[in-house]
């Protein structure tokens, strides 16, 4: 099944579409962070990767796109196959900063970021995301 979130995207097309309402949410990437707490344990907490707290977006539900009600999808690894139920967010821009380590955070929900894709003109970086349990 050809992949719809990646293809050829003319950059002032991505320009008007933001003029237009087309990137109508608020997504904030964000990284892990080792600390030590008071007990001296190393704890992970959650800071906004620098130059990544707002970016304009697009969410839409996963690979059976638009109103489709079978969206899991398999996402083959090298030693694991994982079902997923995910989400899909199309970032204005090329963000090639963004890796599978981080997270985003869309409307106070956290996704955890499964794959990052850019397409060739670097009008569009696509981002598989799942909720964060």
């Amino acid at each position: 099944m050809p992949n719809p979130g990646v293809g050829l995207v003319h950059p002032n097309l991505t320009a008007t579409l933001g003029n237009v309402g087309f990137f109508p949410q608020r997504v904030r990437i964000q990284e892990s962070v080792a600390t030590v707490n008071t007990f001296g344990e190393t704890a992970l907490v959650w800071s906004t990767l620098p130059g990544h707290g707002s970016v304009a977006a697009r969410m839409a539900p996963g690979q059976g796109g638009m109103g489709s009600m079978a969206r899991e999808q398999e996402l083959r690894r090298s030693d694991q196959t994982l079902v997923t139920d995910p989400y899909r967010i199309g970032l204005r821009g090329r963000f090639p900063s963004i890796t599978t380590g981080h997270r985003a955070l869309v409307a106070g929900v956290a996704y955890d970021i499964l794959t990052v894709e850019s397409d060739a003109q670097s009008a569009m970086t696509w981002l598989t995301v799942e909720v964060t349990r």
